[in-house]
């Protein structure tokens, strides 16, 4: 009962797609890899476990789990671990899912019960990366349905590497069982956000990056949009600037 309790937070979501369980997996996004991943004091150390873990069966642990605060290039490190994983195992099942889709296939299943063919998705498995971890807190029961069926996958040989935004203590029902890999993934300096946004937006005044890295210094995503503001601005002020330039005098 506690259990469809915490599902139920989901439902909304799977309302019109009780068929989306059978669509495993995040979209690749071949951006985001280990080359267009710049190196920073927050994730130097998780870089070369990660590059490892992707491609290897043979490590201290099958379990890793990648935590720390928002936009910290967690999401970036496991779709960059996906795509070496193909590259190197193309003959290999690899899968990067969101927690939150894997909540509603799992809640799918449970209602429409077909959870062989659930399952079945899941069978098999080289590589399991699962990404915003967060969306369990508060949801004990959950957290021990999925840390269990972590376990299976292990059990069978898979590799699995989760990311959360947040305290380990949230999920100590994931936190603490396995024994796993964690490494913590923690904000850029300033001058690592100035590098990294100003590869980011080449057209924007080094200035102005400068000026939204100290003002959102804490918060590299902040600064981002800040910029994105900024060049948007840019943009219509030049189109109205090329339109008022074509209207014929009078």
């Amino acid at each position: 009962m506690r259990l469809a309790h915490e599902l139920v937070k989901t439902r909304r979501r799977t309302d019109g797609v009780q068929d989306s369980w059978q669509n495993v997996g995040v979209s690749l996004n071949a951006r985001l890899n280990f080359d267009t991943l710049i190196p920073t004091s927050g994730n130097h150390a998780a870089l070369d476990v990660c590059r490892e873990f992707a491609i290897s069966p043979c490590l201290e642990s099958n379990v890793l789990l990648l935590h720390g605060g928002t936009a910290v290039g967690k999401s970036h490190l496991l779709h960059a671990m996906r795509s070496m994983a193909r590259q190197r195992q193309s003959d290999g099942k690899v899968i990067l899912i969101t927690c939150e889709a894997w909540l509603i296939q799992q809640f799918t299943a449970i209602r429409s019960k077909p959870t062989e063919e659930f399952r079945e998705n899941y069978r098999g498995l080289e590589l399991l990366l699962v990404d915003d971890v967060q969306i369990l807190n508060d949801r004990p029961i959950t957290q021990r349905v999925f840390s269990n069926f972590l376990a299976s996958l292990v059990i069978e040989g898979t590799r699995v590497a989760s990311a959360h935004s947040g305290l380990l203590t949230d999920i100590p029902c994931i936190a603490e069982s396995h024994k796993r890999l964690v490494l913590e993934i923690s904000q850029p300096t300033v001058e690592e956000m100035i590098s990294i946004l100003a590869r980011r937006f080449p057209n924007i005044p080094l200035e102005a990056v400068e000026a939204a890295c100290a003002y959102d210094h804490r918060d590299i995503r902040r600064a981002e949009g800040r910029l994105n503001s900024f060049s948007f601005a840019e943009e219509i002020k030049n189109l109205t600037s090329a339109c008022l330039s074509q209207q014929p005098s009078s």
